[in-house]
């Protein structure tokens, strides 16, 4: 049975507008600080927020206490009023509603154990949001007549293990981006002919993306030149 993976591309082009914070905050977008009281102790956490070219929302969450590291967010929905923070390398997820003047999240954190309550209030926007690329290296990429240099190897063949009643198949997948210029991944297709067996996009494909010998990034399906996925 012959599997293949497809990815979809676009080369990103973002404008990027100067806001005052002072103006109305919308959205999600944004620092928020809040605390966790666990006994006698409070666990200040800071949430930092952004929403990518495709309108994704892609965050980290800062325990401060705790060290300090950024944890990428896995999953940041709001519909509505109700907001959803999902941080699967802590088992941690925080729901709540945000304020009508969009200033303040009051919900709970779980993590494995018993709901505690938790408020978080917006401090300041996010002003690291990605760059736009150079607009005569996209034009050059779109136009060049050998397409968009990527190379894909699958370093080790996919290894089968039984669970679930299902056979599974792990294996890992290097993207290298060899353009002179940025590069978005929009969606992973995982393929048996012309069968689609998996497929993952937005924040799906953001969480399990990674970067290696890379830091502080945010949004992983965004490949810089030289870089890799």
């Amino acid at each position: 049975m012959r599997r293949s993976v497809i990815f979809t591309w676009s080369i990103m082009m973002c404008l990027i507008a100067a806001i005052a914070f002072a103006q109305a905050p919308s959205g999600l977008e944004g620092r928020w600080e809040g605390a966790l009281v666990v006994g006698p102790n409070q666990l200040r956490l800071v949430f930092n927020i952004l929403k990518a070219s495709d309108g994704l929302y892609l965050g980290t969450m800062t325990s401060v206490d705790q060290g300090g590291a950024r944890i990428p967010m896995d999953k940041i929905q709001l519909t509505g009023d109700s907001v959803r923070l999902e941080v699967k390398a802590v088992n941690g997820t925080f729901d709540g509603r945000l304020s009508e003047d969009q200033t303040k999240i009051k919900g709970t954190w779980s993590q494995g154990g018993p709901a505690l309550p938790l408020e978080v209030t917006r401090t300041a926007a996010v002003a690291d949001a990605p760059k736009p690329p150079d607009a005569a290296a996209v034009a050059a990429a779109a136009n060049s007549p050998f397409g968009i240099p990527v190379e894909m190897l699958v370093p080790v063949p996919p290894t089968p293990f039984q669970a679930g009643g299902k056979t599974h198949l792990v294996y890992e997948l290097h993207v290298t981006n060899f353009a002179g210029l940025e590069l978005f991944m929009n969606k992973l297709e995982v393929l048996d002919g012309e069968a689609a067996l998996a497929s993952f996009e937005g924040a799906d494909l953001n969480s399990i993306l990674q970067r290696p010998g890379t830091a502080n990034v945010t949004d992983n399906r965004a490949v810089g030149p030289g870089l890799r996925a």
